[in-house]
């Protein structure tokens, strides 16, 4: 993949924000990105791919993104109110979200989660069934591809 960037949102004309990124092989945040994280010589390697049993994501992972900068987990109070209606993020049933598990289903790291939509365990070269997504090694049944929580 090339690189891109976001500077594009630097000209919205409502306001945006983001936090706690990565940036990879020369990626570029746009101005509302908070605490990003640049590694401009790192090359990732995403590659997405069919094969016959499902999709799978070629991408190599750093652990020490987890050290630096300290993240929080998405909640309705960290995503505050939508301009336009001036409501707060919420569940369908009108309870505060919290995402507080991965695409996979992983329990987050309340503390500091990993960024992007992977609790990584281990770092280096991954290949992740992306799709169908399969049953956590404990057991548990599988996720949807975005688990949306009530926050306790």
């Amino acid at each position: 993949m090339a690189p891109c960037n976001l500077l594009a949102l630097d000209h919205s004309s409502l306001p945006c924000f983001a936090a706690g990124n990565v940036f990879t092989k020369g990626t570029q945040p746009s101005k509302f990105e908070a605490d990003a994280l640049l590694k401009p010589d790192f090359d990732p390697g995403v590659k997405l791919s069919q094969r016959a049993d499902g999709w799978y994501l070629d991408i190599t992972l750093d652990p020490s993104w987890n050290a630096e900068p300290v993240r929080k987990l998405v909640t309705t109070e960290l995503l505050g109110k939508a301009k336009v209606p001036g409501c707060a993020f919420a569940n369908a049933d009108g309870s505060p979200l919290g995402i507080d598990t991965d695409y996979f289903g992983r329990k987050r790291n309340e503390q500091n989660p990993f960024p992007g939509p992977f609790e990584v365990v281990r770092g280096g070269h991954q290949i992740l069934t992306v799709w169908p997504v399969e049953p956590p090694q404990d057991g548990a049944p599988p996720a949807l591809p975005v688990q949306i929580h009530p926050m306790q």
